[in-house]
């Protein structure tokens, strides 16, 4: 390549190209290829006004002129930032992400101590999905630069084999290829590498493919715990209580989040569904109980196993949320869910929770201006017989205001009756 191309000035060759890069950016293709042509009279060796005219007759409708302007080049074997970059626009264009592989293997033969060139040639075999040219571009990187996440894009790329490439079909190589990622990431943590919130977040990751869900505990409850910042610890701990079936665990983490954030409706329900899975196991836990009477700690602290507990649970909740002037929806909506777990059970919801009817009144006073009030109750209507929903229809309408003299004066209670309408059509 260096015979056949001059030595040009930097500033010179940035100058000259310019024009071309805005004439793109602008959309004026034909412009482009003009300020190329101009380019290439005076400087015809410059590789990359050859690509960048090749993008430009690519995008005027040219193509097969275009890929032989690619052959041309792939063969003066282009080794400098801007003529790949312009080229790989290319072959995306043109949907040939092979090609653009083979681009970037030729150049890191020229120049192999490139860290651009490498990574782009690892983010080229990502495209096609080859999950073992990935796994050995990066090591081949990680050796290069020795920096965490080039080794950690090497053990996603092993894991990437396993469930997605060989070992998506086959159970043997899956389990092989999955300990292989483990004891990759294993090494980093022996040496103490390991400091990345992603990082433990991909090693949480390899264990639960391979149900190792105590280890995935014993790391969280560890020292890379401590390293995942930008989530709760107890949130990461909860699909794997729950899949190991600890309810006591599984309702105390539930409790002390719902405490600090009363509207996650998707604790709410991993909550009751504890309550009830203690209820039929008969699980207490009265050694915690008694230490935590022992330490003078919150009620709030206890595990919940039975719907009573659940119930004023819920309602110490609602009445902070009053407390406080703020409404969320959340421990209401956690009555309907509670009610709905009874009666699932061949339980009287009744003696606990009232009138079920009268939990739809006040849901709806309370939140009927919302848009999601309608979908919110209309999932709990089967908790109505076809009559005491034609009842509590009548009563909604009452509330609203509207009678056959009269109709809502206000916007919210013309929101209200939308509600109404929308939930019982």
């Amino acid at each position: 390549m260096a015979s056949k191309v001059h030595v040009q000035d930097n500033s010179v060759v940035e100058r000259r190209l310019r024009p071309i890069y805005e004439w793109l950016d602008s959309g004026n293709n034909k412009k482009a290829l003009q300020e190329c042509d101009k380019v290439l009279k005076k400087t015809p060796n410059l590789l990359c006004a050859k690509a960048l005219k090749a993008l430009s007759i690519l995008r005027m409708g040219r193509e097969a002129e275009c890929v032989s302007i690619l052959d041309s080049l792939i063969e003066d074997s282009p080794g400098d930032d801007a003529t790949l970059q312009a080229m790989t626009l290319c072959y995306r264009e043109l949907q040939q992400q092979e090609q653009i592989c083979t681009l970037y293997e030729n150049a890191i033969k020229l120049d192999p101590a490139n860290e651009e060139f490498h990574t782009q040639l690892f983010m080229s075999y990502v495209r096609i999905g080859d999950f073992k040219l990935q796994q050995q571009s990066a090591l081949n990187l990680y050796k290069l630069k020795p920096k965490n996440p080039y080794y950690c894009w090497a053990v996603m790329s092993v894991v990437q084999q396993a469930t997605r490439g060989s070992g998506e079909f086959d159970s043997t190589k899956r389990g092989v290829l999955l300990s292989l990622a483990e004891r990759m990431i294993d090494k980093l943590i022996a040496e103490s590498k390991l400091d990345a919130e992603q990082e433990v977040q991909l090693y949480l990751m390899i264990l639960e493919l391979q149900d190792k869900l105590e280890e995935a505990l014993q790391v969280l409850n560890g020292p890379l715990g401590d390293k995942l910042v930008c989530s709760s610890v107890n949130l990461y701990k909860l699909p794997y209580l729950t899949k190991l079936r600890k309810w006591s665990d599984v309702n105390l983490i539930c409790k002390g989040i719902l405490i600090e954030s009363m509207d996650r409706w998707d604790i709410w329900k991993e909550y009751i569904a504890s309550v009830f899975e203690l209820m039929k196991a008969d699980v207490v836990d009265e050694e915690r109980r008694e230490e935590n009477h022992a330490n003078g700690e919150c009620e709030l602290e206890y595990v919940d196993d039975t719907p009573e507990k659940a119930h004023e649970f819920i309602c110490r909740l609602v009445e902070n949320g009053d407390d406080n002037g703020y409404l969320l929806r959340g421990p209401y909506l956690a009555r309907f869910e509670l009610c709905s777990n009874l009666i699932r059970q061949g339980i009287d919801s009744g003696d606990l929770l009232g009138d079920v009817m009268e939990l739809f009144i006040e849901y709806f006073r309370k939140f009927g201006h919302r848009s999601c009030c309608v979908s919110d109750l209309r999932i709990y209507l089967a908790l109505l017989d076809g009559e005491r929903r034609i009842e509590l229809a009548n009563r909604l309408i009452k509330d609203v205001g509207i009678s056959s003299t009269s109709v809502p004066q206000t916007v919210i209670k013309h929101r209200y009756l939308t509600r109404s309408l929308a939930t019982y059509i």
